[in-house]
């Protein structure tokens, strides 16, 4: 786009611009090229971009610029609504008019445009002199709906020197621990707080750390030292709440209540005791580890891997899971033995979204035959309903020495996963190449059935792959700086695609620089999504790794970015297509082969790309660019790239005639005073040339004027030209 697509504080000029504007106002969208909001796309400069899919723009949080880190990744708290109509984001800078100062925001849309919520409460109603803490962590609903906010804490008692958040004067609802953070639940926007981490009387209180939640946050994980039921047992337990009930989660399958640690999620060290203080970084919102409806949840006992059933629910006897009482809560134990091997050591891996099906690692042969052995583990999946065990990955030759999953589909119907043992010896992938031994190795697993993808780099890929800290406490990671939150990689819900990064140059892509592939599932095919086509790429691509929900240490968030048609959207960059000409970050569709810019590509800072909805009917990108009229702030700010998008603007002000001048304003039939018109097939009349000047004069707005005069005139305006260059 050129260089009238930046940020202006002027106003359009120029006939084509005004008569398109009235044809916007008067007309409504046009229909042309097939879009229904063609009209619309044409005045934003969409169409001439080629946006795909009759996407058109629309600018989500004016004056509220969101936070990005130096690398071009979103930092935190972005996270968008299911059916694309609304967004979550985080922003040092509120709105102009917003109530709080808080740096958490939620814009939803409506018929007419975007609207601005702040989600840090500050002033309290009645006391508009007393300020409260701002929210330091935000989780949402998958509707966005509903949220729960983590306040109140002085941080002191975590982090020995800082004091960045004291105890609110006053609460937001009555039974607050005064001193501690607290999680206060939402159900929808307006709707007054509950307290989530209420702590009974005579208890001492403590921190409460949001975990994981059911996608509807009716069902709310979290972890607390307080005691906050009469059978938990004393120090860090891990906590059910539903419907305003709390329930402890962690129960062997005998009954007896015990410490546990939410599975999927890495152990947070206190810093003032040096001790583990329960699980807070992780990937256990995205692995499932809590079920979408919040019944079924994975933990770690002892070592042990286990799952609470009806975890919301009333239990059973001590002991018993029994068939025979299918809705009421009991505990089994995941990966307990069933060959020659001994239980437990099983590490969460995935889990479908109904809890049904759970993928763990474990060294131990727990089924016969079993690919595990000492330090390299096999792959095991657990069905809940039938309560069987099998091993998943039964190599040809060895140990399956299985590092860590990649990805997975909703259903846990396709797993992508990284192993070192040689699992399919006699596949090659589409390109020729076979599993390699003592090398990260990326696999399929569907159903029973193995396939090959591809051959990862050991360092430089490690991004493709999670491997969480030991569910023993303390227990050390694979590699300095592992952990299951780095996890670069996007797969689609029906698990067909699978995007990741490498830089082993897969798929005739160049070694060296770290690029995306996509593969698909159904063809087997691998391909190079971030490469421009004729040339290697000069500078590297890659997908992010999950979204942290704040500053502090908390669950992360991994943005929707790949469909089940293989649409990819991310951030490179390099430039791709041609009409990327602005030598920064840009925002990219790859679809089967081909490439389109959802940014401008002619921006003067970088684009980032955010989230998407269900389907990617909304993609939310930011930009510094002003795609559309009404964008006048000269920041960074949050768009929305729309499949039949975009709200109709009203015109630009045009500037008033000067006076004497040959003009008339638009949509006027009427010719400008003194100047006759006559009938035209072209519109409601011509302009009639006015009679010429006698000899020695010259006409000057409408008059006749002598030559010396003019020249006089002439000279001082140029004059004052020059003054203001």
């Amino acid at each position: 786009m050129t260089g009238s697509r930046k940020k202006y504080g002027g106003v359009f000029v120029g006939a084509a611009v005004i008569a398109l504007a009235l044809i916007l106002t008067q007309a409504g969208p046009a229909t042309a090229a097939g879009c229904p909001n063609e009209a619309i796309r044409v005045e934003q400069g969409a169409a001439a971009l080629a946006l795909p899919e009759c996407r058109a723009y629309e600018l989500v949080s004016p004056g509220s610029t969101p936070s990005v880190d130096s690398s071009g990744s979103v930092r935190f708290g972005a996270k968008a609504a299911n059916d694309g109509n609304g967004v979550a984001y985080f922003s040092y800078y509120p709105f102009e008019g917003s109530p709080s100062s808080g740096w958490f925001f939620r814009a939803r849309r409506d018929g007419s445009g975007w609207l601005q919520e702040t989600m840090s409460p500050q002033v309290l109603p009645g006391a508009a002199t007393k300020v409260i803490c701002e929210a330091t962590e935000l989780n949402y609903s998958e509707d966005l709906s509903a949220s729960v906010l983590r306040i109140g804490r002085e941080i002191k008692q975590e982090y020995p020197g800082n004091s960045f958040c004291p105890q609110p004067q006053n609460e937001l609802v009555p039974g607050e621990s005064q001193g501690f953070a607290n999680l206060l639940r939402q159900g929808a926007p307006g709707a007054p707080y509950e307290l989530v981490n209420r702590t009974p009387a005579g208890a001492t209180p403590a921190n409460a750390q949001f975990q994981d939640a059911s996608d509807d946050l009716g069902h709310i994980v979290f972890g607390e030292k307080a005691q906050l039921t009469p059978e938990a047992p004393s120090g860090y337990n891990l906590y059910l709440w539903v419907n305003g009930a709390l329930r402890l989660v962690s129960f062997l399958p005998d009954g007896s209540p015990v410490h546990g640690d939410l599975a999927g999620a890495t152990q947070h060290l206190d810093a003032t005791t040096g001790t583990t203080g329960g699980t807070f970084t992780g990937t256990a919102p995205i692995t499932n580890a809590v079920s979408s409806d919040g019944e079924r949840i994975f933990f770690y006992a002892g070592g042990n891997l286990y799952l609470r059933k009806n975890a919301g629910r009333p239990p059973t006897a001590p002991g018993s899971c029994s068939q025979a009482e299918p809705e009421r809560a009991c505990t089994l134990q995941i990966d307990i033995s069933h060959g020659a091997g001994n239980s437990g050591g099983g590490i969460f891996q995935y889990a479908s979204a109904d809890g049904r099906r759970v993928f763990f690692t474990d060294e131990s042969q727990l089924t016969f035959p079993s690919s595990a052995a000492a330090g390299k583990p096999a792959l095991y999946e657990y069905d809940v309903e039938s309560r069987t065990l099998a091993d998943r990955t039964l190599a040809t030759a060895g140990a399956a020495d299985v590092r860590g999953f990649s990805g997975a589909a909703k259903d846990g119907s396709r797993l992508y996963f990284v192993a070192k043992g040689v699992l399919t010896a006699t596949q090659a992938n589409a390109h020729g190449e076979v599993a390699q031994p003592g090398q990260p190795n990326l696999y399929l697993l569907e159903g029973t059935a193995l396939t090959f993808v591809a051959v990862l780099a050991q360092a430089s890929d490690r991004g493709a792959w999670s491997y969480e800290l030991s569910p023993q406490p303390g227990g050390p990671p694979e590699a300095p700086g592992a952990g299951g939150s780095t996890l670069a990689t996007r797969t689609s819900p029906n698990g067909r695609f699978f995007a990741f990064n490498s830089s082993r140059g897969l798929a005739g892509g160049p070694a060296g620089t770290k690029q995306i592939f996509i593969y698909d599932a159904l063809s087997r095919e691998l391909a190079c999504a971030s490469c421009p086509s004729g040339a290697g790429p000069s500078r590297p691509s890659e997908l992010p790794p999950p979204i942290a929900t704040t500053e502090a240490e908390a669950p992360g968030y991994l943005p929707r970015g790949l469909t089940d048609e293989g649409q990819l959207f991310f951030t490179t960059a390099q430039a791709l297509l041609p009409a990327d000409t602005d030598q920064v970050g840009d925002v990219y569709e790859y679809r089967a082969g081909e490439l389109h810019l959802i940014s401008d590509g002619a921006s003067a800072g970088p684009s980032f790309f955010f989230d998407a909805s269900e389907g990617a009917n909304d993609v939310f990108f930011a930009t510094s660019d002003a795609l559309v009229r009404s964008d006048t702030d000269n920041a960074l700010n949050l768009y929305d790239a729309r499949v039949d998008g975009g709200f109709v603007e009203p015109p630009a002000p045009v500037p008033p005639c000067a006076a004497g001048e040959l003009c008339r304003s638009p949509g006027s039939g009427a010719p400008p005073t003194g100047v006759p018109a006559t009938p035209s097939q072209g519109g409601a009349g011509n302009v009639v040339p006015p009679k010429h000047c006698k000899r020695g004069k010259v006409r000057r707005k409408g008059h006749c004027v002598k030559k010396a005069k003019h020249r006089k005139h002439k000279k001082h305006h140029t004059s004052k030209k020059g003054a203001r260059r």
